[in-house]
Protein backbone atom coordinates (compact mmCIF):
# COMPACT_ATOMS: atom_id res chain seq x y z
CA UNK A 1 0.00 0.00 0.00
CA UNK A 2 1.17 3.50 -1.00
CA UNK A 3 0.02 6.76 0.78
CA UNK A 4 0.62 10.15 -1.48
CA UNK A 5 0.05 13.62 -0.04
CA UNK A 6 -2.77 15.62 -2.60
CA UNK A 7 -3.87 18.61 -3.17
CA UNK A 8 -6.91 19.68 -5.27
CA UNK A 9 -5.72 17.77 -8.57
CA UNK A 10 -6.63 14.62 -6.83
CA UNK A 11 -10.39 15.87 -6.17
CA UNK A 12 -12.22 13.98 -8.50
CA UNK A 13 -10.79 10.67 -6.70
CA UNK A 14 -11.52 11.83 -3.32
CA UNK A 15 -15.30 13.02 -3.81
CA UNK A 16 -15.86 9.41 -5.62
CA UNK A 17 -14.19 7.47 -2.86
CA UNK A 18 -16.33 9.35 -0.20
CA UNK A 19 -19.35 8.93 -1.47
CA UNK A 20 -18.44 5.47 -1.94
CA UNK A 21 -17.55 5.23 1.81
CA UNK A 22 -20.32 7.29 3.63
CA UNK A 23 -23.35 6.15 1.24
CA UNK A 24 -24.02 3.34 4.10
CA UNK A 25 -24.18 5.61 6.28
CA UNK A 26 -27.07 7.36 4.17
CA UNK A 27 -29.84 6.91 7.37
CA UNK A 28 -27.21 8.35 10.35
CA UNK A 29 -28.77 10.77 12.64
CA UNK A 30 -28.48 13.39 12.15
CA UNK A 31 -26.83 12.95 8.45
CA UNK A 32 -24.06 12.98 7.26
CA UNK A 33 -23.25 15.65 4.99
CA UNK A 34 -20.71 13.52 3.21
CA UNK A 35 -23.46 12.66 0.89
CA UNK A 36 -24.24 16.68 0.13
CA UNK A 37 -20.44 17.37 -0.85
CA UNK A 38 -19.72 18.90 -4.49
CA UNK A 39 -16.89 17.92 -6.32
CA UNK A 40 -16.52 22.46 -6.40
CA UNK A 41 -16.27 21.65 -2.36
CA UNK A 42 -13.94 19.02 -2.27
CA UNK A 43 -11.62 20.86 -4.28
CA UNK A 44 -11.85 23.58 -2.16
CA UNK A 45 -11.14 21.95 0.75
CA UNK A 46 -8.14 20.20 -0.35
CA UNK A 47 -6.63 23.57 -1.67
CA UNK A 48 -7.35 25.17 1.62
CA UNK A 49 -6.09 22.24 3.87
CA UNK A 50 -4.50 19.21 2.29
CA UNK A 51 -5.39 15.01 1.51
CA UNK A 52 -3.98 11.81 1.36
CA UNK A 53 -5.08 8.97 -1.04
CA UNK A 54 -3.91 5.25 -0.20
CA UNK A 55 -3.47 2.71 -3.43
CA UNK A 56 -3.00 -0.75 -3.52
CA UNK A 57 -1.65 -1.63 -7.00
CA UNK A 58 -2.42 1.64 -8.16
CA UNK A 59 -6.13 1.29 -7.40
CA UNK A 60 -7.33 4.11 -4.95
CA UNK A 61 -8.68 2.70 -2.23
CA UNK A 62 -9.14 4.86 0.80
CA UNK A 63 -8.45 9.00 1.38
CA UNK A 64 -8.35 11.79 3.78
CA UNK A 65 -8.78 15.17 4.40
CA UNK A 66 -6.88 17.69 6.57
CA UNK A 67 -6.31 21.40 7.41
CA UNK A 68 -3.53 22.88 10.09
CA UNK A 69 -5.32 24.61 12.60
CA UNK A 70 -3.25 26.60 15.40
CA UNK A 71 -0.78 23.70 17.04
CA UNK A 72 -2.94 20.62 15.64
CA UNK A 73 -4.03 19.15 12.33
CA UNK A 74 -7.63 18.33 11.63
CA UNK A 75 -8.76 15.09 9.91
CA UNK A 76 -11.90 14.23 8.88
CA UNK A 77 -13.78 12.17 6.01
CA UNK A 78 -11.78 9.52 6.66
CA UNK A 79 -12.75 7.15 3.65
CA UNK A 80 -12.17 3.30 2.48
CA UNK A 81 -13.53 2.08 -0.38
CA UNK A 82 -16.33 -0.77 0.39
CA UNK A 83 -14.52 -4.34 -0.35
CA UNK A 84 -11.27 -2.92 1.53
CA UNK A 85 -12.61 -2.10 4.68
CA UNK A 86 -11.61 -3.89 7.61
CA UNK A 87 -7.94 -4.10 6.25
CA UNK A 88 -5.91 -1.94 8.56
CA UNK A 89 -6.45 0.97 5.53
CA UNK A 90 -7.88 3.63 8.06
CA UNK A 91 -5.36 2.45 10.63
CA UNK A 92 -2.36 3.26 7.68
CA UNK A 93 -3.88 6.57 6.90
CA UNK A 94 -4.49 8.17 10.25
CA UNK A 95 -0.98 6.94 10.82
CA UNK A 96 0.58 9.01 7.73
CA UNK A 97 -1.23 11.22 9.00
CA UNK A 98 0.39 11.46 12.52
CA UNK A 99 3.52 11.72 10.13
CA UNK A 100 2.20 14.57 8.44
CA UNK A 101 1.44 16.53 11.47
CA UNK A 102 4.84 15.72 13.09
CA UNK A 103 7.00 17.11 9.78
CA UNK A 104 4.30 20.51 10.39
CA UNK A 105 5.97 20.17 13.90
CA UNK A 106 2.39 20.29 15.26
CA UNK A 107 1.71 19.04 18.51
CA UNK A 108 -1.66 17.12 18.46
CA UNK A 109 -4.24 15.65 15.96
CA UNK A 110 -7.97 15.99 16.23
CA UNK A 111 -11.06 13.99 14.65
CA UNK A 112 -14.86 14.86 14.94
CA UNK A 113 -16.42 11.60 15.49
CA UNK A 114 -20.37 10.65 15.42
CA UNK A 115 -21.58 8.95 18.77
CA UNK A 116 -24.15 7.15 16.58
CA UNK A 117 -20.76 5.04 15.37
CA UNK A 118 -19.11 3.79 18.57
CA UNK A 119 -17.20 1.17 16.75
CA UNK A 120 -15.37 4.53 15.52
CA UNK A 121 -14.89 6.15 18.47
CA UNK A 122 -13.07 2.29 19.89
CA UNK A 123 -10.82 2.82 16.47
CA UNK A 124 -9.58 6.11 17.58
CA UNK A 125 -9.35 5.42 21.22
CA UNK A 126 -7.43 2.34 19.68
CA UNK A 127 -4.69 4.82 18.08
CA UNK A 128 -4.44 6.63 21.83
CA UNK A 129 -6.95 9.36 20.92
CA UNK A 130 -8.97 10.83 23.94
CA UNK A 131 -12.20 12.34 23.78
CA UNK A 132 -12.07 16.25 24.54
CA UNK A 133 -15.47 17.55 24.69
CA UNK A 134 -18.99 16.52 23.22
CA UNK A 135 -21.03 18.42 20.82
CA UNK A 136 -25.21 18.66 19.35
CA UNK A 137 -25.83 19.55 16.20
CA UNK A 138 -28.45 22.08 15.18
CA UNK A 139 -31.80 21.35 16.02
CA UNK A 140 -30.46 18.54 19.04
CA UNK A 141 -30.77 19.10 22.19
CA UNK A 142 -28.33 16.17 23.31
CA UNK A 143 -24.53 15.54 22.21
CA UNK A 144 -24.49 13.81 19.04
CA UNK A 145 -20.84 13.84 18.33
CA UNK A 146 -17.12 13.85 20.59
CA UNK A 147 -14.02 15.66 19.63
CA UNK A 148 -11.08 13.19 20.11
CA UNK A 149 -7.26 14.20 20.52
CA UNK A 150 -3.85 12.69 20.13
CA UNK A 151 -1.20 14.51 21.74
CA UNK A 152 2.22 13.95 19.89
CA UNK A 153 4.26 15.46 21.78
CA UNK A 154 3.45 16.30 25.92
CA UNK A 155 1.13 19.21 26.78
CA UNK A 156 3.15 22.30 28.16
CA UNK A 157 3.31 22.72 32.09
CA UNK A 158 0.34 25.06 33.22
CA UNK A 159 1.06 28.23 34.53
CA UNK A 160 0.33 26.42 38.60
CA UNK A 161 2.46 23.50 37.98
CA UNK A 162 5.44 23.17 39.93
CA UNK A 163 9.18 23.73 37.63
CA UNK A 164 10.99 20.88 37.88
CA UNK A 165 14.70 21.30 38.99
CA UNK A 166 15.61 19.19 35.51
CA UNK A 167 16.56 20.72 32.42
CA UNK A 168 13.74 21.34 30.09
CA UNK A 169 15.18 19.97 26.83
CA UNK A 170 16.07 16.28 26.39
CA UNK A 171 20.01 15.94 26.84
CA UNK A 172 21.70 14.69 23.30
CA UNK A 173 24.53 12.65 23.20
CA UNK A 174 27.23 13.58 20.24
CA UNK A 175 28.58 9.93 20.97
CA UNK A 176 26.65 7.58 21.86
CA UNK A 177 26.57 3.71 21.96
CA UNK A 178 24.09 0.95 21.80
CA UNK A 179 25.04 -0.93 24.64
CA UNK A 180 26.40 -4.47 24.68
CA UNK A 181 29.82 -5.13 24.89
CA UNK A 182 32.74 -7.79 24.71
CA UNK A 183 32.06 -10.68 27.59
CA UNK A 184 35.95 -11.05 29.66
CA UNK A 185 37.30 -14.54 29.00
CA UNK A 186 37.34 -14.99 32.80
CA UNK A 187 33.38 -14.11 32.91
CA UNK A 188 32.62 -16.26 29.86
CA UNK A 189 34.94 -19.17 32.30
CA UNK A 190 32.66 -18.47 35.34
CA UNK A 191 29.38 -18.58 33.24
CA UNK A 192 30.18 -21.76 31.86
CA UNK A 193 31.45 -23.31 35.41
CA UNK A 194 28.20 -21.94 36.86
CA UNK A 195 26.15 -24.31 33.96
CA UNK A 196 28.47 -27.41 35.33
CA UNK A 197 27.65 -26.66 38.76
CA UNK A 198 31.29 -26.03 39.50
CA UNK A 199 29.67 -22.04 40.89
CA UNK A 200 27.08 -21.53 42.40
CA UNK A 201 25.14 -18.45 41.97
CA UNK A 202 26.54 -16.05 44.12
CA UNK A 203 30.52 -16.80 43.19
CA UNK A 204 28.31 -15.45 39.49
CA UNK A 205 27.49 -12.65 40.31
CA UNK A 206 30.39 -11.77 41.94
CA UNK A 207 32.36 -12.22 39.18
CA UNK A 208 29.75 -10.23 36.83
CA UNK A 209 30.08 -7.25 39.59
CA UNK A 210 33.41 -7.25 38.81
CA UNK A 211 33.39 -7.20 34.89
CA UNK A 212 30.60 -4.60 34.92
CA UNK A 213 32.96 -2.24 37.02
CA UNK A 214 35.73 -2.62 34.72
CA UNK A 215 33.67 -1.95 31.78
CA UNK A 216 32.20 1.03 32.74
CA UNK A 217 36.05 2.37 34.07
CA UNK A 218 36.86 1.56 30.09
CA UNK A 219 33.58 3.65 29.28
CA UNK A 220 34.58 6.54 31.39
CA UNK A 221 38.68 6.55 29.96
CA UNK A 222 37.02 6.01 26.22
CA UNK A 223 35.29 9.49 27.10
CA UNK A 224 32.18 8.23 26.03
CA UNK A 225 28.76 9.89 28.22
CA UNK A 226 26.62 6.96 28.29
CA UNK A 227 27.12 4.36 30.41
CA UNK A 228 26.29 0.94 30.50
CA UNK A 229 26.56 -2.31 32.49
CA UNK A 230 27.39 -3.64 28.68
CA UNK A 231 24.41 -6.74 29.18
CA UNK A 232 27.36 -8.98 30.82
CA UNK A 233 24.62 -10.31 32.94
CA UNK A 234 22.65 -11.13 30.11
CA UNK A 235 23.19 -14.35 27.65
CA UNK A 236 22.14 -12.75 24.63
CA UNK A 237 19.98 -9.35 24.15
CA UNK A 238 16.72 -10.70 24.12
CA UNK A 239 17.24 -13.42 27.33
CA UNK A 240 16.10 -10.52 30.08
CA UNK A 241 12.72 -10.33 28.48
CA UNK A 242 12.25 -14.07 27.81
CA UNK A 243 12.81 -15.00 31.62
CA UNK A 244 10.77 -11.52 32.95
CA UNK A 245 7.89 -12.72 31.49
CA UNK A 246 5.97 -15.61 32.60
CA UNK A 247 3.68 -17.83 29.74
CA UNK A 248 6.80 -16.60 27.12
CA UNK A 249 6.66 -19.19 24.32
CA UNK A 250 8.56 -19.33 21.37
CA UNK A 251 6.74 -19.51 18.18
CA UNK A 252 8.60 -21.36 14.64
CA UNK A 253 10.05 -18.94 12.13
CA UNK A 254 13.37 -19.35 10.59
CA UNK A 255 15.56 -16.42 9.82
CA UNK A 256 18.45 -16.21 7.38
CA UNK A 257 21.90 -14.98 8.74
CA UNK A 258 24.48 -13.11 6.37
CA UNK A 259 27.91 -13.07 6.86
CA UNK A 260 30.77 -14.86 8.60
CA UNK A 261 29.32 -18.93 9.19
CA UNK A 262 25.79 -17.51 8.11
CA UNK A 263 22.63 -19.86 6.86
CA UNK A 264 19.12 -20.41 8.42
CA UNK A 265 17.94 -20.52 12.22
CA UNK A 266 14.92 -21.11 13.68
CA UNK A 267 13.64 -17.61 16.00
CA UNK A 268 10.71 -16.32 17.33
CA UNK A 269 7.72 -14.85 16.02
CA UNK A 270 5.43 -12.56 17.94
CA UNK A 271 2.95 -10.31 16.03
CA UNK A 272 0.34 -12.03 17.57
CA UNK A 273 1.84 -11.26 21.16
CA UNK A 274 1.92 -7.07 20.12
CA UNK A 275 -0.38 -5.94 22.54
CA UNK A 276 0.53 -7.68 25.26
CA UNK A 277 4.00 -6.88 24.32
CA UNK A 278 3.53 -3.52 24.30
CA UNK A 279 1.84 -2.97 27.69
CA UNK A 280 4.87 -5.00 28.93
CA UNK A 281 7.35 -3.28 27.41
CA UNK A 282 5.80 0.73 28.57
CA UNK A 283 5.66 -0.90 32.46
CA UNK A 284 9.13 -1.50 31.98
CA UNK A 285 9.93 1.99 30.33
CA UNK A 286 7.69 3.60 33.34
CA UNK A 287 9.36 1.57 35.97
CA UNK A 288 12.90 2.74 34.52
CA UNK A 289 11.55 6.45 34.73
CA UNK A 290 10.53 5.95 38.00
CA UNK A 291 13.94 4.79 39.21
CA UNK A 292 15.37 7.97 37.96
CA UNK A 293 16.92 6.33 34.53
CA UNK A 294 17.88 9.20 32.52
CA UNK A 295 18.41 7.60 29.03
CA UNK A 296 16.44 4.46 27.76
CA UNK A 297 16.81 2.57 24.95
CA UNK A 298 14.94 0.54 22.96
CA UNK A 299 16.12 -1.71 20.62
CA UNK A 300 14.32 -2.55 17.29
CA UNK A 301 15.43 -5.36 15.34
CA UNK A 302 12.02 -6.35 14.11
CA UNK A 303 11.80 -3.72 11.07
CA UNK A 304 14.60 -5.15 9.78
CA UNK A 305 13.03 -7.60 7.02
CA UNK A 306 11.28 -4.60 5.65
CA UNK A 307 14.18 -2.75 4.30
CA UNK A 308 15.07 -6.25 2.57
CA UNK A 309 13.95 -6.60 -0.89
CA UNK A 310 14.48 -10.70 -0.84
CA UNK A 311 12.54 -10.51 2.60
CA UNK A 312 9.62 -8.21 1.57
CA UNK A 313 9.18 -10.44 -1.87
CA UNK A 314 8.71 -13.41 0.99
CA UNK A 315 6.59 -11.33 2.85
CA UNK A 316 4.59 -10.83 -0.01
CA UNK A 317 4.40 -14.20 -1.12
CA UNK A 318 3.00 -15.24 2.31
CA UNK A 319 0.48 -13.49 1.97
CA UNK A 320 1.82 -10.53 4.56
CA UNK A 321 1.82 -6.89 2.85
CA UNK A 322 4.92 -5.28 4.11
CA UNK A 323 4.48 -1.80 4.41
CA UNK A 324 0.85 -2.38 6.26
CA UNK A 325 3.38 -4.78 8.60
CA UNK A 326 5.32 -1.59 9.29
CA UNK A 327 2.61 0.76 9.73
CA UNK A 328 1.25 -1.76 12.59
CA UNK A 329 5.03 -2.01 14.23
CA UNK A 330 5.45 1.90 13.98
CA UNK A 331 1.86 1.87 16.18
CA UNK A 332 3.35 -0.47 18.38
CA UNK A 333 6.63 1.15 18.85
CA UNK A 334 4.34 4.95 19.26
CA UNK A 335 2.21 3.51 21.70
CA UNK A 336 4.69 1.75 23.98
CA UNK A 337 6.50 5.20 24.81
CA UNK A 338 3.58 7.89 23.37
CA UNK A 339 3.01 10.42 26.75
CA UNK A 340 6.35 9.06 28.47
CA UNK A 341 8.49 11.97 27.81
CA UNK A 342 10.28 13.93 30.65
CA UNK A 343 12.15 16.67 31.20
CA UNK A 344 15.98 15.23 31.51
CA UNK A 345 14.95 11.77 30.13
CA UNK A 346 15.56 10.75 26.47
CA UNK A 347 14.20 8.51 24.77
CA UNK A 348 16.04 6.13 22.10
CA UNK A 349 15.40 3.51 19.36
CA UNK A 350 17.96 1.47 18.00
CA UNK A 351 16.88 -0.28 14.35
CA UNK A 352 19.13 -3.53 14.03
CA UNK A 353 19.75 -5.41 11.49
CA UNK A 354 20.70 -8.57 13.09
CA UNK A 355 23.99 -8.79 15.05
CA UNK A 356 25.48 -12.07 16.29
CA UNK A 357 28.67 -13.17 15.76
CA UNK A 358 29.47 -10.32 13.23
CA UNK A 359 26.75 -11.65 11.18
CA UNK A 360 23.72 -9.29 10.00
CA UNK A 361 20.18 -10.32 8.68
CA UNK A 362 18.86 -7.72 6.76
CA UNK A 363 20.28 -5.61 3.63
CA UNK A 364 18.53 -2.42 2.17
CA UNK A 365 18.50 1.36 2.20
CA UNK A 366 15.86 2.95 5.26
CA UNK A 367 13.24 4.51 2.48
CA UNK A 368 11.01 1.41 3.13
CA UNK A 369 10.57 2.83 6.55
CA UNK A 370 11.93 5.85 7.31
CA UNK A 371 8.81 8.24 6.80
CA UNK A 372 6.73 6.48 9.19
CA UNK A 373 8.70 5.16 11.74
CA UNK A 374 10.78 9.20 11.96
CA UNK A 375 7.69 10.80 11.96
CA UNK A 376 5.70 8.98 13.95
CA UNK A 377 7.39 7.37 17.22
CA UNK A 378 7.95 9.79 19.57
CA UNK A 379 11.27 9.64 20.93
CA UNK A 380 14.15 12.05 21.01
CA UNK A 381 16.79 9.67 18.90
CA UNK A 382 17.09 7.40 16.27
CA UNK A 383 20.25 5.16 16.36
CA UNK A 384 20.74 4.22 12.34
CA UNK A 385 22.70 1.62 11.41
CA UNK A 386 25.19 3.12 8.38
CA UNK A 387 28.26 1.17 8.87
CA UNK A 388 28.18 -0.01 5.25
CA UNK A 389 27.14 -0.05 1.88
CA UNK A 390 24.29 -2.57 2.02
CA UNK A 391 22.56 0.09 4.02
CA UNK A 392 21.88 2.34 1.63
CA UNK A 393 22.64 6.68 1.68
CA UNK A 394 21.52 9.38 3.56
CA UNK A 395 18.63 10.62 2.12
CA UNK A 396 15.66 8.90 4.31
CA UNK A 397 17.02 11.44 7.13
CA UNK A 398 15.01 14.29 5.03
CA UNK A 399 12.15 12.99 7.28
CA UNK A 400 13.70 13.54 10.64
CA UNK A 401 11.17 15.75 12.50
CA UNK A 402 12.27 18.92 14.17
CA UNK A 403 13.77 18.24 17.65
CA UNK A 404 14.49 14.46 16.81
CA UNK A 405 18.30 13.23 16.72
CA UNK A 406 19.53 10.86 14.15
CA UNK A 407 22.45 8.72 15.39
CA UNK A 408 24.43 7.62 12.91
CA UNK A 409 26.11 4.20 13.21
CA UNK A 410 28.83 4.40 11.39
CA UNK A 411 31.63 2.72 13.13
CA UNK A 412 31.15 -1.02 12.71
CA UNK A 413 31.15 -3.72 15.25
CA UNK A 414 31.49 -6.30 13.59
CA UNK A 415 35.06 -6.27 12.10
CA UNK A 416 38.38 -5.36 14.12
CA UNK A 417 39.65 -2.72 11.35
CA UNK A 418 39.60 0.59 12.36
CA UNK A 419 37.53 3.39 10.55
CA UNK A 420 39.69 6.85 9.45
CA UNK A 421 38.47 9.60 11.43
CA UNK A 422 38.55 12.11 7.54
CA UNK A 423 36.36 9.19 6.45
CA UNK A 424 33.69 9.86 9.49
CA UNK A 425 33.66 13.40 9.42
CA UNK A 426 33.16 13.19 5.44
CA UNK A 427 30.27 10.88 5.85
CA UNK A 428 28.94 13.08 8.63
CA UNK A 429 29.16 15.83 6.03
CA UNK A 430 27.03 13.82 3.77
CA UNK A 431 24.30 13.09 6.04
CA UNK A 432 23.97 16.66 6.97
CA UNK A 433 22.75 17.53 3.40
CA UNK A 434 19.38 16.01 4.37
CA UNK A 435 19.13 16.82 7.92
CA UNK A 436 21.19 19.79 10.10
CA UNK A 437 24.20 18.95 11.58
CA UNK A 438 22.90 19.89 15.29
CA UNK A 439 20.46 16.55 14.69
CA UNK A 440 22.94 14.51 14.11
CA UNK A 441 25.30 12.33 16.40
CA UNK A 442 28.03 9.35 16.35
CA UNK A 443 27.78 5.92 17.37
CA UNK A 444 28.63 2.13 16.47
CA UNK A 445 26.24 0.51 14.40
CA UNK A 446 25.71 -1.93 16.80
CA UNK A 447 26.26 -3.25 20.28
CA UNK A 448 29.50 -5.51 20.28
CA UNK A 449 27.91 -8.64 21.66
CA UNK A 450 24.03 -9.08 21.38
CA UNK A 451 25.13 -12.49 22.13
CA UNK A 452 27.51 -13.81 24.79
CA UNK A 453 30.41 -14.84 22.54
CA UNK A 454 30.15 -11.83 20.97
CA UNK A 455 31.38 -10.23 17.48
CA UNK A 456 34.30 -11.14 15.86
CA UNK A 457 37.01 -9.06 17.46
CA UNK A 458 38.87 -8.66 20.51
CA UNK A 459 38.10 -5.82 23.87
CA UNK A 460 41.28 -3.73 22.86
CA UNK A 461 39.58 -3.07 19.21
CA UNK A 462 35.91 -2.58 20.64
CA UNK A 463 37.99 -0.15 23.21
CA UNK A 464 39.46 1.85 20.48
CA UNK A 465 36.43 1.83 18.36
CA UNK A 466 34.66 3.87 20.84
CA UNK A 467 37.40 5.70 21.45
CA UNK A 468 37.18 6.46 17.77
CA UNK A 469 33.47 7.95 18.23
CA UNK A 470 34.39 9.90 20.99
CA UNK A 471 37.37 11.59 19.10
CA UNK A 472 35.27 11.86 15.97
CA UNK A 473 32.33 13.73 17.32
CA UNK A 474 34.42 16.53 19.01
CA UNK A 475 35.75 16.99 15.66
CA UNK A 476 32.08 17.49 14.21
CA UNK A 477 30.29 19.36 17.26
CA UNK A 478 33.02 20.27 19.26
Amino acid sequence: MRIVECGPERAEVVHRLTQAAFGPHAGLDPPSGAGRETLDLVRAELGAGGGAVAALAGRPVGCLRFQAQGRHLHVHRVAVAPGHQRRGIGRALMLWAHGAAARRGLDEVTVGVRIALPGNVAFYRGLGYEVTGEHAHAGYDRPTSVSMRLRLRPAPPSPAAPRSTLSSVAPRFRADHVGSLLRPAGLLHAREAHAQGRVDAGGLRSEEDAAILDVLSEQRRAGVEVFTDGELRRGSWITGFAAAVDGFVPQSLVVEWRGPGGGPEPSTSRSELLGEVVRIVRAEIEALIAQGVAYVQLDAPYYSPFVDAGQRARLRAGGLDPDAAVLEMVQADAAAVRGLAREGLTLGLHVCRGNSRSRWLAEGAFDPIAEPLLATVPVDAFLLEYDAERHGGFEPLRFLPAGRTAVLGLVTTKTPELESRDDLLRRIDEAARFAPPDRLALSPQCGFASVAAGNLLAEDDQWRKLELVVETARAAWG
